[in-house]
């Protein structure tokens, strides 16, 4: 997979993203609970938009988040050899698993997510930047509004920038950054007529409604093998990552804690799936926060395993599309 053409990557991309049009517009997708109660998101499903213009901006903002994953990747070096395969991967983990909520709310979520962890690497440098550290969690703070699971994110990007630093002053930062976009929208909404604490309650019960194991009946049962393999083949990427680094001693020092925390939001990510915080709108983070840990298996020379794998992948995602 080392040697990969551009070209056959960026033609799979294409492939993909077609196919994913052609779902949107079938309207083959799940509405996602979650994100329909929270502020932001019950605003933006309020607004009617015209077939064709959801399904484009859709897509524009799907290639959007593929080309910012790449850009991520190779500006801060997460991985060592740069090629378009993490555009495909992002597809695939994130869109192709199961039927997705929501299409234009889950992109913009990608776009939202993939900006925050933008700023939250360069945190991971010898000068202390309190502006990134801030920035990080301000727009995940802003995220939460449109989807409130991707809240307990900062704590991973608290505690690794404090772990890095050493500075109590991080803590203090992370938790303004976060909680600001929430205050600025309740006195938005208090100015809307709302009670004060609208969005707070909101938030709130995006996780008391969880329920173990519930993320099984959002899937539909013409996908439930796809979303279980799918599953448990990011579990054993996870497994593997955990043990063996990642390679990471090859790795700049910025890159191995980005690393680092990309893994502990993975894990979280499905944490909260599996206790019902989170739906399937959690994938598209997943395939943004996964595909650094990926890539790496196949910028490794595992030959014909890694290449296994990926048409595997890609076949799911048509199949996915075609049952």
């Amino acid at each position: 997979m080392t040697k990969q053409p551009s070209w056959l990557a960026v033609a799979t991309f294409i492939l993909l993203a077609g196919m994913l049009m052609f779902r949107f517009s079938t309207g083959d997708t799940t509405h996602s609970d979650v994100m329909a109660t929270s502020p932001l998101g019950a605003l933006l499903e309020s607004i009617q938009l015209p077939s064709w213009l959801y399904v484009t901006l859709s897509i524009a903002s799907l290639a959007l988040s593929g080309i910012l994953t790449l850009v991520t990747i190779t500006r801060h070096g997460l991985a060592l050899v740069y090629a378009p395969l993490p555009m495909v991967l992002f597809l695939l983990v994130g869109f192709f698993i199961v039927p997705q909520a929501d299409p234009l709310c889950s992109a913009l979520l990608s776009l939202m997510v993939l900006w925050s962890i933008n700023q939250f690497i360069p945190v991971f440098q010898r000068q202390l930047s309190m502006q990134r550290i801030f920035a990080c969690n301000f727009i995940l703070g802003v995220t939460a509004l449109l989807y409130p699971p991707v809240m307990p994110f900062s704590l991973v990007f608290c505690v690794m920038a404090a772990r890095f630093h050493y500075s109590a002053n991080v803590v203090v930062v992370s938790l303004l950054g976060v909680i600001l976009p929430l205050i600025l929208a309740s006195w938005v909404w208090w100015l809307a007529g709302e009670p004060f604490l609208y969005v707070f309650d909101s938030i709130k019960s995006a996780f008391a409604n969880g329920s173990l194991m519930s993320f099984i009946e959002l899937i539909p049962q013409d996908y439930y093998l796809h979303g279980v393999l799918a599953l448990g083949f990011l579990i054993g990427i996870f497994t593997f990552m955990a043990i063996k680094k990642t390679i990471s001693f090859t790795l700049l020092i910025t890159a191995k804690y980005a690393q680092d925390g990309l893994l502990a939001l993975s894990f979280l990510a499905i944490i909260e799936l599996l206790l019902g915080w989170a739906d399937g709108a959690i994938f598209p983070i997943l395939g943004v926060v996964t595909t650094p840990l990926l890539y790496q298996l196949y910028s490794k020379k595992h030959g014909k395993m890694a290449t296994l794998s990926y048409i595997t992948l890609v076949i799911l995602a048509i199949s996915t599309c075609l049952v």
